[in-house]
Formats: structure tokens, C-alpha cells, sequence
């Protein structure tokens, strides 16, 4: 599967800024929404993430992309204290 689509004549974009100390978790953001949304194309750009496609409400869709940026930053920052408690069981 090609990773271009083409945007047909319908098509919306929307392009969302994420915050300089976030966006080491766009990428993951960008699959996960993917998977959530795939009539649209989500594409990680120097300062945020490019939707495209038939954008019913862009207040929204933007509401859902900072919400995954953000869902990966909480998994980033938790997984240290996750790898520790399951650690911690196995070793009991």
C-alpha cells in the first residue's frame, strides 16, 4: 500500500500545532488516529500534524488530535513507573 494518497476535490485540510515539548509523540498520535479515523490521512509535519480528508468538524477533530499527543506523552512519562511495578511483582 502506497504510504501517499491523493486528496480529491472534497477533501479538507486541517493542520494542528502541537507544543515544542510534545511533539516526540506525534508519530505514535498520528498512527493511533489513523486507526480511529481511516478516511483521513494524518501526517506529522516540523510543528504539528496535517489531517486531510472529509473533515466533518475541525473543532473536534483537532480536540481528538492534541487529546492523542497528549495520551502518548501520559504513556511516555508512565512507563518507567509501569516497567518498575511490574518488576517489582514478578520479583515478590
Amino acid at each position: 500500500m502506497s504510504d501517499r494518497v491523493a486528496a480529491s476535490p472534497s477533501d479538507n485540510q486541517l493542520h494542528v500545532f502541537v507544543e515544542p515539548s510534545l511533539r516526540f509523540c506525534m508519530s505514535a498520535a498520528a498512527t493511533r488516529l489513523g486507526y480511529a479515523y481511516p478516511s483521513l490521512r494524518f501526517v506529522v509535519d516540523v510543528d504539528g500534524i496535517a489531517v486531510t480528508g472529509l473533515i466533518n468538524d475541525e473543532s473536534l477533530l483537532q480536540r481528538e488530535v492534541l487529546h492523542a499527543v497528549y495520551r502518548e506523552h501520559i504513556l511516555y512519562q508512565a512507563l518507567p513507573l509501569r516497567h518498575s511495578l511490574i518488576d517489582g511483582l514478578l520479583r515478590s
